[in-house]
């Protein structure tokens, strides 16, 4: 008897992981659900946290990179450390949270409040606050380079050697801040001022 050959075929379904999230999908607010690689870095590149309430949440040293936090609540949460380059915070409830030594290059924060926020020693370079309200919010030996400030109001925040070289404050409202050895490179003055033609500073200029 000739024996014919049986090709059995099975058609192989690949899911996405429950944290996928493609861009304009709903948001998936549990953070427990990314990823955390053998670094202890949780993995949530591209994530869609759109009005998630991550109130307190530790991220700490997080992938945040080009994430969609608009909306969202992170009050008195930990993001020190994390990469949040590229990331959209629009909108997001940013009371007493902390972004201390965290990059948010080219992030984006416009039109948005912030009150006891921290910065210190962030790579803001290129982020953008336009038009956003700041209060008692620290930026000691951050990098503020190209950085947008334009039309903001900033009431007893600290600048403390921070470097705005290229950044922008014009038309921005400053209260009682301080810019102790802050670097200032051809800025733009609130005043609508270059730093390098009133003697390299702000001061006088709407500062």
């Amino acid at each position: 008897m000739q024996l014919g050959a049986i090709l059995l075929s099975a058609t192989v379904i690949l899911l996405p992981p429950p944290w996928y999230a493609p861009a304009g999908s709903a948001s998936n607010c549990d953070i427990d659900s990314y990823p955390v690689d053998s670094n202890g870095v949780r993995k949530m590149k591209k994530a869609s946290l759109s009005g998630c309430d991550l109130h307190g949440a530790d991220l700490e040293n997080a992938d945040l990179r080009k994430a969609d936090l608009e909306g969202a609540n992170l009050d008195d949460a930990n993001l020190n450390g994390a990469n949040l380059a590229g990331a959209s915070l629009v909108g997001a409830s940013l009371d007493a949270t902390a972004f201390n030594d965290a990059n948010l290059s080219k992030a984006n924060f416009e039109d948005t409040v912030l009150s006891v926020t921290a910065f210190n020693g962030a790579d803001l370079s290129r982020a953008s606050f336009e038009r956003s309200t700041l209060s008692v919010v620290a930026f000691n030996d951050a990098i503020l380079a190209k950085a947008n400030l334009q039309d903001t109001t900033l009431t007893t925040c600290g600048f403390g050697s921070a470097d705005l070289t290229k950044a922008t404050l014009e038309g921005a409202t400053v209260t009682t801040s301080g810019f102790s050895s802050a670097v200032f490179d051809k800025t733009i003055c609130p005043d609508g001022s270059r730093s390098d033609d009133v003697g390299d500073t702000c001061a006088g200029h709407g500062i």
